[in-house]
């Protein structure tokens, strides 16, 4: 994750395996770490970023990304660590898996 504020956040990642057929988009979700439901922030990005907008200052967040092939929607990746959301600079988390924030 990068560039943190108050209601948005940054995300990139690297693509996962393929299993032989192209990667078209992805699928972005978030959740509060408070809550237990998913919300999908995206769907049919084309890129490997994205900004997730609309968040809450002063929350705890957590980001899946899911790829897509013509084979269909792939499993989420594992969450991303938690990060608050805030105004500040310079904010760079990383987490596991093929999903690098």
């Amino acid at each position: 994750m990068s560039n943190v504020k108050a209601t948005s956040v940054d995300l990139s990642w690297k693509p996962p395996s393929d299993g032989g057929a192209p990667i078209t988009d992805y699928t972005v979700e978030y959740k509060a770490t408070s809550q237990y439901r998913w919300i999908k922030a995206a769907d049919g990005v084309s890129d490997t970023s994205y900004r997730v907008t609309d968040i809450v200052e002063g929350y705890d967040y957590e980001f899946r990304v899911a790829a897509t092939n013509r084979a269909g929607t792939g499993t989420f990746s594992e969450p991303s660590k938690s990060v608050l959301v805030k105004e500040k600079i310079g904010s760079s988390v990383s987490s596991h898996s093929w999903l690098k924030f």
